[in-house]
């Protein structure tokens, strides 16, 4: 089972005269483009777009700039960290460098600087999220989000980081389009002021790098999932907001496919056993993006459409002997590239009102699930919730 793809190219020459382009009348290829998006959203939330836009120079830019950005000294990265201030910036988190987790006999495998590489690999016993982040805000004051701060190294980054950002912000716009069509919305009905406005707007970009990793494995755990050890690069979770754009950096992003797990909006029913949970690979499509609703888009549909749980996990590229000698019989070291990854992070204006769709009510067979919130009350909901914090 792989997630859809969905050609997009339809939705860039809508326009105003278009609002009612789902109607028979409307071209063959656009009556596709948005009934795939309907059933993207409600199968799988998650789906891959092709032909969306986005200039190949640009993404190039980005990667290159935040790559660079990621190799700097720790000095430079630290320059802008993220803090209760400042929601952005600069994220290393706790368990960057411990590339190689307990063995259960003393060792924390903390001793990223050693030279001898040897020393650090012990055997997976314990689950890692290890990655490192750099995000920015929007740049309208109108946003009630504080100014954007860059490091002074690389210099590029602040270019790279603008434009795609604005790229983004262009790309929603086209993807509401289309989502709305298939909600049987106006056209432009989150591009309302008060909705989604360019100038009020919270969306977020948050450029990630995962390390290469290397492990050892015991060489009889191929394929026995009860000795084989995941190791997470990011945690499951799902998106809190209305949707989430993003450019892959390779294989490694899982879906969860148990419906054990479905949950509502509120997440009140996840839990982080990766040991009972079906997990599906989302193929890496290059030149695609991927799109996955968050949590807010599954509220504002009543539940019809999913923000599904998902987590990155670290896809072996290299198995040895180790170099201690022993033989594959006995352990395997494991190598793992690095993976980068950028994700746009599409939230509404802080004080849209969110209340589910009269398309996605019915009285009787299906009542309003959801009071009406605030779109920023319903990210700071959620982040406290993650937070183990009662709301």
């Amino acid at each position: 089972m792989n997630i859809p793809i969905i050609d997009i190219s339809p939705l860039h020459s809508l326009t105003i005269a278009d609002d009612h382009s789902s109607s028979p009348s409307s071209p063959a290829a656009l009556q596709k483009c948005i009934a795939d998006l309907k059933s993207a959203c409600q199968s799988h939330g998650f789906f891959a777009i092709q032909n969306h836009g986005i200039p190949s120079s640009l993404i190039t830019a980005v990667r290159h700039a935040s790559r660079d950005f990621f190799d700097s000294s720790p000095d430079i990265k630290r320059e802008v960290t993220m803090s209760e201030d400042y929601p952005y910036g600069y994220e290393n988190y706790e368990s960057l460098g411990v590339m190689y987790c307990s063995n259960g006999s003393g060792g924390d495998g903390n001793d990223s600087s050693s030279n001898d590489s040897s020393a650090n690999r012990q055997q997976v016993s314990t689950m890692i999220d290890s990655k490192e982040t750099f995000s920015i805000g929007p740049s309208h004051n109108s946003s009630k989000m504080p100014p954007r701060q860059f490091p002074s190294h690389p210099s590029s980054f602040q270019r790279a980081l603008t434009e795609y950002y604005t790229a983004m912000e262009t790309l929603a716009c086209t993807l509401f389009r289309g989502l709305a069509l298939a909600l049987d919305l106006k056209m432009d009905w989150f591009l309302q002021r008060d909705v989604f406005d360019v100038t009020a707007h919270q969306c977020a970009l948050r450029v990630l790098n995962y390390p290469p990793l290397e492990y050892y494995e015991d060489a009889d755990a191929a394929g026995d999932e009860t000795k084989n050890k995941t190791v997470i690069r990011a945690g499951a979770h799902t998106d809190y907001g209305a949707l989430t754009i993003l450019l892959s950096g390779g294989p490694g992003l899982q879906l969860c496919l148990d419906p054990n797990q479905e949950t509502n909006a509120n997440n009140d029913t996840i839990t982080s056993n990766t040991n009972t949970t079906t997990w599906m690979d989302v193929p890496h499509l290059e030149g695609a993006f991927i799109i996955n609703l968050g949590d807010l888009m599954q509220r504002w549909t009543n539940d019809r459409w999913r923000s599904t749980l998902h987590r990155v996990v670290a896809v072996p590229d290299d198995i040895a002997c180790d170099d201690e000698g022993h033989s594959n019989n006995e352990r395997r070291l494991i190598r793992c590239s690095r993976r980068q990854s950028i994700a746009f992070f599409v939230n509404m204006n802080g004080d849209a009102n969110i209340v589910p769709f009269e398309s996605c009510v019915d009285e009787k067979s299906n009542p309003a699930r959801y009071e009406a919130i605030k779109a920023s009350d319903h990210l700071m909901q959620r982040h406290l919730r993650s937070m183990g914090k009662q709301t």
